[in-house]
């Protein structure tokens, strides 16, 4: 088992996977777990466009889970704030890293044990789908999870 990078605001892992394959794989499998990706924003080329700058290839998923989002609300009515949430997909010289937001440092912060519990419950969601990237194959045979009964606890 791989260990991965968990700092305060985030949670990553690198992967061998090309930039392209590597976004194509985090959007199958937020799909398959019922995320929607609101937005997705490419750095690099807003960098190019409105400052002229280079930068290598860098994408922003914005993802959200309307059922998760309806659990936050109910606890508090700012935890809109929280959700919805990032994954950070960037090119590296060996393949590509992705980050996402670590909401269960968020919701402790916060303080509310129902935005605690969301917090958690989607840091797990978030575990899982970064160790699927994590398996997942350059050749095109991503070990993709199958959505279980326990995803909308």
């Amino acid at each position: 088992m791989y260990e991965p990078n968990n700092r305060e605001l985030s949670i990553s892992v690198e992967t061998p996977l090309g930039f392209d394959e590597c976004l194509g794989c985090l959007r199958t499998i937020l799909r398959q777990a019922s995320f929607s990706i609101i937005a997705e924003i490419p750095f690099d080329r807003e960098f190019k466009e409105h400052l002229g700058l280079s930068w290598r290839r860098y994408t922003v998923v914005v993802v959200w889970s309307p059922f998760h989002a309806y659990q936050g609300v109910l606890n508090d009515q700012e935890a809109g704030i929280l959700l919805p949430f990032h994954f950070v997909v960037a090119e590296t010289t060996d393949g590509t890293s992705v980050a996402a937001t670590n909401l269960g440092l968020l919701g402790d912060l916060a303080g509310r044990i129902g935005l605690r519990l969301v917090g958690a419950n989607l840091t797990r969601h978030i575990q899982q789908t970064l160790d699927q990237l994590h398996t997942a194959r350059r050749d095109g045979s991503h070990v993709l999870a199958t959505r279980h009964s326990e995803d909308h606890e």
